[in-house]
Parts: C-alpha cells; structure tokens; sequence
C-alpha cells in the first residue's frame, strides 16, 4: 500500500505549514499578547469579571452600611476607574490580534487570487488544446465555436476590476437616483 499522502492531504497540509509558518513569524510580545486575548475571550473569563463586580459592589454596600471604610463606596468610582483600564486594555489587545487576523486574512485573499487567476489560465489553455486538437481531427467537423474562442483567451484582472467598479458605481448612482 502507498504510504504517500494523496493531492488532497498534501495540499490540506501544506496549507496547514502556510498559516503554522505565520503565526510563529511573530514576536513573542506579539504572540503573548494573542494569547492572552485569546484567554480574554472566553466565557469562563466573562463570567468571573461579572462575579468579581458583583462581589466589589456587594461588598462595598455591605460595608457602607456597617460603616467600614472599605474604599469605594457608591457609586464605585474606583470600581469604574479599574473597569474603564481594563477596557482600554482589552480594547487593544483585540486591536493587536486583530491586525495580526488581518494580514492573515490579507495573505489568504491574495493566495486565493493567485490560485484562481493560474487556474483560469490553465483552463484556457486546456480549452485552446482541445479546440486545436478538434480543428485538426479529421473525424469532428471543423466548426467555429465563438463561446470556446473566448474561454480559451486568459481573463485580463484589470480589466475585470475595472467592470466591477464600474457596475459598483452605476448601481451605486441607480441606488440614489
């Protein structure tokens, strides 16, 4: 039996060593940060925060009425000024993972379009082989196929992102009219 991965696995692995290859090309600042938004982001971590809330506040009130001096009686002042650094925080370290998501996200997009863009010229290759190959067998009629004639013609990006804004902006104007 064959122990060689088929295209397939091949393919899924070394897609898996692309996005492996960069999320270990970031510095180790870069990659604790990730890792602690990652931590962050779990429900178990929403719900302690809530239960420490409501602990402060709890306590606070308690202690207000028993007349300890405990810090930070209603309305909290110091429970807002730790909530409002810990947003400040959390706002960006999600600001950091997410840059970092988007040049993923960036990378991907453009391998995408390299991938397309070579597929689409191997089939129109393959689409002016086989109409090269049916005009000289003398056993099919030699027709002209105008459809196969284009598709056998690589699409030109440019000319394609151009027609996209284009319609982007004709329905844009459809759309204010």
């Amino acid at each position: 039996m064959d122990n060689e991965p088929n295209h397939v696995e091949s393919t899924m692995q070394r897609l898996a060593d692309v996005h492996a290859d960069f999320h270990r090309s970031g510095t180790r600042l870069h990659r604790l940060l990730v890792g602690v938004t990652g931590i962050l982001a779990r429900p178990f971590v929403l719900i302690c925060i809530g239960l420490a809330i409501a602990v402060w506040i709890f306590v606070n009130n308690v202690g207000a009425r028993w007349r300890w001096d405990l810090g930070d009686p209603p309305p909290f002042a110091k429970l807002q000024a730790v909530a409002s650094v810990a947003a400040l925080v959390t706002t960006l370290l999600i600001l950091v993972a997410q840059r970092r998501e988007d040049e993923l996200a960036r990378r991907r997009s453009q391998l995408t379009l390299q991938i397309a863009t070579q597929s689409e010229a191997m089939i129109a290759k393959v689409i002016g082989l086989i109409e090269e190959q049916r005009a000289q067998n003398p056993l099919l009629s030699n027709r002209t196929d105008r459809e196969a004639e284009q598709m056998a013609r690589p699409s030109d990006p440019k000319q394609m992102l151009d027609q996209i804004i284009d319609s982007h902006r004709d329905a844009e104007n459809r759309n204010a009219d």
